[in-house]
């Protein structure tokens, strides 16, 4: 289904990728891994000719940055949808979730003129 594809997944070295490898190796797959210490470049999966490599090896800036860095009005959002996110929701496919639906982020700087 997927046969050939290269994924781009934000923080697959440093969490997300564990839950992949994890997946592989319980359906009794060995996937090819490039490790930098602990963490986890790329994971390859050889049967499926599939890639995940970490976004940030191409784009080390944060995720909040990436429509205006590339100038991509449309995608640019500066809340998540939290409360969007129901069991009722999880076929939705649209445009971007009212910002009622989200819950007000302080952990992150507010973006500036700045890339």
């Amino acid at each position: 289904m997927h046969k050939g594809y290269t994924i781009l997944a934000l923080n697959l070295k440093g969490f997300d990728g564990h839950f992949v490898l994890r997946w592989l190796f319980e359906k009794g797959h060995v996937p090819q891994v490039i490790p930098q210490g602990s963490k986890l470049m790329s994971i390859h999966f050889q049967t499926l000719q599939m890639t995940f490599i970490d976004s940030f090896n191409f784009f080390p800036i944060a995720l909040l940055r990436l429509p205006k860095t590339f100038r991509l009005k449309q995608l640019a959002k500066d809340y998540f949808s939290h409360l969007f996110n129901t069991v009722q929701n999880q076929a939705y496919i649209g445009l971007l979730p009212a910002r009622h639906h989200a819950i007000v982020q302080t952990s992150c700087p507010p973006l500036t003129g700045k890339s």
